[in-house]
């Protein structure tokens, strides 16, 4: 919601006194951006948001007001009660009633507020609103988490700070209001005056337009918040409140390689990334790391939508010379978005969400918060996996979702189980949530059409589309023999499985489960032999680190097949680097406690490890055994950001 005062005849000014210009708009463009409100906005519009509101209300600044009204009203009742007349009393009063309501959102330890005199009480109330949003599963991974309040913004220009006045001038009257998803000349009028109306200087423009208002640092888990007006603001703290949901306790490297499938994220010699090292490392804003998709983005959309028309439209209607000329330079900026990302970042993207996986999380999920539509409109399959992680949306939301933005739940759900490369166990965990399942006829077709053109080369992942391929056939013959002996069903394909492979066939209930989700659509030949892959290779990396550490001394015998079901990075080094192997487990045993460990807990630390942070420490070893070492530490103790 934009922070504007409709005062008619008067003039805003920034924070520094300039004067600025005036926006006319008559009253016949004001209908026509009003005409799609709800009634509650209208009623903010006339001024009725305001009428009800204590004395105190109309004392304090527009950008104070637009962060209230956008609080719920019990909320805001309950922080503008019983508040001193005096202004500046009564601001340092609610704001502080703000901050102790919105640390306590977050479970536990909750969050802290620093420094405690930086903070406005609009940048407490859109504090509240952003955390008041999440819902528990969320809150929970923001324990811990600091939010910093910096007087200043990014690249160049440092010196400009805006308090977030502006002012329009209306025909119609007057009026204190917020504009939120208002539209004219088919753009979002909101985006216009947040970014226009209030002047900046192109390299605080461009500190304020990317959601990157002071370095991001989650290893110390803390969020640096810069100076914006209110909806950039708010954007800025949920794309990094989105970051740290990505990083929280515990953090699941797993997951976070899920999640990069989606856009199928790869590195320079095409492996899958998902912006981390072997070791767990961020690797932000790396230009050799693209996505193969470029269908599925969420991305600042206000350029695509200035035409050269609707930019006359709309300049048509600023009045001051200064102000014109500011909104034209900052338009160019945004119509050639792509060549200032390469500019500013380094990295070829239409959009900041296109720089890493990382901020493809983030500003997905601030999507998902903020601007849910355009998230299912533009990347359904990216809701549908934060709707898993938060729970924030029932299945029929979910439905009247997709039915609003012409979507079809069941085609999206059936692409995402074919094409997306994501695991089984994923994949139950969003279709449980998200009440989905996938087309088995189409997916049926599909395995037929690859098995015929004789192109599958992984013979796992050819068991499985066999097996797809009878199950949607309703082969009953197929399904019982398969079900009964694995190895018969499969004829000569079994014979070139390895052993680990043919293992994930291993009993009947495993093979009745797997045939059970393939027959109503929860299952697929891809997630289903993708899960077996990270399964082995799970079990793979658990083996290699209990033969390791069992035997801290050495020589380590490794099975073949064990190193051969390995990830790469833990392949390389039980191959290539036995020297390292030893100083990492030499080290892990100094860590640990000096002592050779005993072999059971050795079992129960390493089963209790989660997979991919196991690998994340193997994946060290060759670059620097010692701080492999500290790696595994660090998961084992439950820190994982704790230095090396």
């Amino acid at each position: 919601m934009s922070n504007v005062n409709f005062n008619a005849g008067k003039v805003g000014t920034d924070n520094l006194g300039t004067q600025r210009g005036t926006v006319k708009l008559d009253a016949g463009a004001l209908n026509q951006l009003t005409a799609t409100l709800p009634i509650a906005d209208k009623m903010k519009l006339a001024g009725g948001g305001a009428s009800t509101m204590p004395e105190i209300f109309a004392k304090l600044t527009p950008r104070d007001q637009a962060a209230l009204l956008d609080l719920p009203a019990p909320i805001r009742n309950q922080v503008l009660a019983d508040v001193s007349s005096d202004v500046d009393t009564a601001r340092y009063v609610i704001t502080s009633r703000l901050v102790k309501l919105a640390s306590a959102l977050v479970p536990g330890a909750g969050l802290s507020f620093e420094p405690a005199k930086a903070w406005r009480l609009s940048d407490a109330a859109i504090a509240y609103s952003v955390l008041g949003d999440l819902s528990p599963a969320e809150a929970k991974r923001l324990e811990g988490v600091s939010l910093k309040r910096v007087n200043s913004t990014l690249l160049a220009d440092k010196t400009r700070e805006s308090d977030g006045k502006a002012a329009l001038t209306l025909d119609a009257g007057h009026a204190t209001a917020t504009v939120g998803m208002l539209k004219r000349t088919g753009f979002r009028v909101s985006a216009f005056l947040e970014r226009h109306a209030i002047t900046h200087a192109i390299g605080t423009y461009l500190g304020h337009w990317f959601p990157h208002p002071a370095q991001r640092a989650e290893v110390d888990r803390t969020i640096l918040l810069g100076d914006a007006q209110v909806t950039r603001m708010r954007e800025v703290l949920c794309h990094e409140v989105g970051h740290q949901v990505q990083f929280g306790p515990n953090t699941d490297l797993g997951e976070i390689r899920e999640w990069a499938k989606l856009s199928g994220w790869k590195n320079a010699d095409g492996t899958p990334s998902n912006g981390l090292d072997a070791s767990g490392n961020l690797l932000d804003m790396d230009p050799s790391v693209r996505p193969s998709r470029q269908d599925n983005f969420v991305y600042d959309t206000f350029a695509g939508e200035l035409t050269p028309d609707k930019l006359q439209a709309a300049m048509a209607e600023i009045a001051d010379p200064e102000l014109k000329r500011e909104f034209a330079t900052t338009a160019k900026v945004q119509n050639n978005i792509r060549g200032a990302v390469k500019e500013v970042f380094g990295v070829d993207a239409r959009g900041y969400s296109m720089t890493s996986p990382l901020e493809d999380y983030a500003e997905s999920f601030r999507a998902f918060h903020q601007d849910t539509e355009l998230l299912v409109a533009k990347a359904p399959d990216k809701f549908l996996y934060l709707n898993a992680q938060s729970g924030r949306y029932t299945a029929d939301q979910v439905q009247v979702f997709f039915q609003r933005a012409n979507k079809d739940p069941r085609k999206v759900a059936t692409d995402l189980v074919a094409n997306t490369a994501l695991n089984q166990d994923t994949v139950n965990r969003l279709f449980k949530v998200n009440g989905l399942s996938a087309d088995v006829q189409a997916l049926g077709a599909s395995a037929r059409k690859q098995l015929a053109a004789g192109n599958v080369s992984d013979p796992f992942r050819a068991a499985f589309l066999l097996v797809q391929e009878k199950v949607a056939a309703k082969d009953l013959g197929f399904i019982g023999t398969f079900t009964q002996d694995a190895a018969k069903a499969l004829g000569a394909g079994w014979a070139k499985l390895t052993p680990a492979q043919q293992a994930q066939f291993a009993t009947v209930e495993k093979r009745q489960a797997m045939v059970q989700k393939m027959q109503v659509g929860l299952a697929s030949a891809a997630t289903l032999s993708n899960q077996g892959h990270t399964d082995i290779q799970d079990q793979a990396l658990r083996d290699l680190a209990a033969i390791l550490l069992k035997n801290p001394t050495g020589p380590w015998q490794v099975p073949p097949t064990v190193v051969a079901a390995l990830p790469p990075a833990a392949a390389r080094a039980v191959r290539q680097n036995p020297k390292q192997i030893e100083a990492f487990v030499k080290e892990f045993q100094r860590l640990y406690g000096g002592n050779a460990v005993d072999d059971g807990k050795i079992d129960a630390l390493v089963g209790g490890l989660n997979p991919a942070n196991l690998e994340a420490a193997f994946g060290q070893v060759a670059k620097d055994p010692k701080a492999a070492a500290q790696v595994l530490m660090n998961w084992i103790t439950g820190d994982p950001n704790a230095p090396p």
